[in-house]
């Protein structure tokens, strides 16, 4: 097992509410009725994928315990990061996906400090005391260190997390709810973000 891998089991739920992942678009509606899986799981089928192929070379090897990153559902602890900002800088159309604290107590978990690829990540088995508030919040410097480590991450061990754990879908000011009223119909709860609470401003 990886020297970084600290197994820290006492469960705390102070500093944590919810659970981001940023989602293109058009795969929005398969999440909705069939969960989020991970790498491996979703490979053989049709999805759209704003990921960078370098990043995702690393994940496949990358060793979490005994298995390989792409065997866990990564989600963010905070949606407002270098990926969300530079997909909103290049126009791409993408929603961000919350999910219920449920989901920390019903899936095993890791929490990654920092970019789970990153040499430099630390993880951390199932130990929100070892999440700062201050990853949490807004970015208020995109420039500073800080912008980096809100890249942290937290990687569940699952082939997919249920739909039922999804608590809503938030979408950019821009957006409309309109376009999304087949999945608002089936109960799918919908914000837009008017104060960039979990969108960046570029």
């Amino acid at each position: 097992m990886d020297s970084k891998l600290l197994t820290k089991t006492k469960q705390t739920w102070n500093n944590i509410g919810n659970i981001y992942h940023i989602l293109p678009a058009v795969n929005l509606h398969s999440v909705c009725l069939n969960g989020l899986f991970n790498h491996n799981a979703i490979k053989n089928r049709q999805h759209a994928d704003y990921s960078e192929a370098g990043i995702q070379r690393v994940r496949a090897i990358k060793m979490l315990g005994n298995y390989p990153l792409h065997d866990y559902v990564c989600t963010f602890i905070n949606p407002q990061n270098k990926m969300s900002y530079r997909y909103q800088k290049e126009h791409r159309s993408f929603v961000i996906v919350e999910f219920l604290t449920e989901t920390l107590t019903d899936y095993n978990w890791f929490f990654s400090k920092g970019n789970a690829a990153s040499k430099k990540a630390e993880f951390f088995y199932k130990d929100q005391t070892t999440i700062e508030p201050s990853l949490i919040r807004q970015i208020k410097n995109r420039d500073s260190q800080d912008f980096d480590l809100k890249m942290s991450e937290i990687l569940l061990f699952t082939n997919r997390i249920h739909p039922r754990y999804i608590s809503r879908i938030i979408l950019h000011s821009d957006e409309i709810v309109e376009a999304y009223y087949p999945l608002t119909e089936r109960g799918f709860q919908f914000d837009i973000d008017h104060n960039y609470q979990f969108y960046c401003r570029v």
